[in-house]
């Protein structure tokens, strides 16, 4: 059980060089912010990274404020990950009928119109683990009294992935200047709750954010810079500083609640059609570099 569950403690996004940014991937317990312009590709790794755990037989919780969720596109990355997963014999899955019901059946979608119904979806959850957790636990002790319980299992329920796309979305509609400190106070109870929920319940949670202006020297207008993040604009090597002139949006009082963060960018030097993409850790215990 021990070795099963050390398998599970680092989730694949099914991106390999956002895995080797990561550290080996999605951690359990953490939370991983993704900002981004529009077509960076953040929503692509919140599907992908949903895909591959559910192609693992792991749950996911996916939290979808935009409509983005594609479940065709899910069961094409699954597909994809399996052609090149090789069996016990050591050969590849040449088609699978089933592969689809059971890795869309892994991803429990939920919409959240706005911040109020995202916290309540997030509270449901916690309250949910937390009364399966006391099931469990009453049943292990019930297995102790009768002497069977000869080692420590992990028979945890609940999902192995929590993901939010997008968290700007809904918090940037409440940091206007008429609604500064109820909305600030929102935004801190999302992110406390998100760590909560990652901590408390060994859940690797991915969110999404969009990128505003760091300054004075940001390049020229671009999609998805949120309109309700924040504007202080600070320089580039400051305590806000981004990439390409960009930072994640929903100011400092955000900055704090990932454990890591990572932003998204446009590949400037290569034709617009290539479709690549800048990947920097801009935050992280682990040593900050660009792939």
């Amino acid at each position: 059980m021990r070795e099963l569950r050390n398998k599970i403690q680092v989730l694949p996004t099914g991106c390999a060089p956002i895995d080797t940014l990561l550290g080996g991937g999605l951690r359990e317990g953490t939370v991983v912010e993704v900002a981004g312009e529009t077509a960076s590709g953040k929503t692509q790794l919140c599907l992908s990274a949903a895909a591959t755990t559910a192609f693992r037989g792991e749950p996911v919780f996916y939290v979808d404020t935009t409509g983005s969720f594609a479940p065709e596109r899910v069961v094409r990355m699954a597909q994809a990950e399996a052609a090149v997963t090789p069996l016990a014999g050591g050969s590849v899955r040449d088609g699978d009928p089933g592969l689809a019901s059971r890795v869309l059946g892994c991803i429990h979608v939920t919409r959240a119109a706005n911040v109020y119904e995202l916290l309540a979806i997030l509270d449901q959850l916690q309250a949910e683990l937390q009364r399966q957790q006391q099931l469990q636990e009453a049943a292990r002790q019930q297995l102790r009294q009768h002497q069977q319980l000869q080692q420590p299992s992990d028979d945890r329920s609940g999902p192995r992935l929590l993901v939010v796309d997008s968290v700007s979305a809904l918090l940037s509609t409440v940091l206007g200047n008429n609604q500064h400190m109820q909305g600030t106070a929102l935004l801190t109870t999302v992110g406390r709750t998100l760590k909560l929920l990652a901590e408390a319940n060994a859940i690797a949670v991915l969110i999404t954010n969009h990128v505003t202006s760091s300054g004075p020297m940001a390049r020229g207008a671009g999609g998805g810079r949120d309109p309700g993040g924040d504007r202080s604009g600070g320089l580039a090597g400051g305590p806000v500083a981004g990439v390409s002139g960009l930072k994640p949006a929903l100011g400092e009082q955000w900055r704090s609640q990932a454990h890591m963060r990572l932003q998204l960018s446009l590949d400037d030097s290569q034709s617009s059609g290539s479709g690549a993409r800048l990947a920097t850790l801009t935050a992280s215990p682990l040593q900050n570099y660009e792939m």
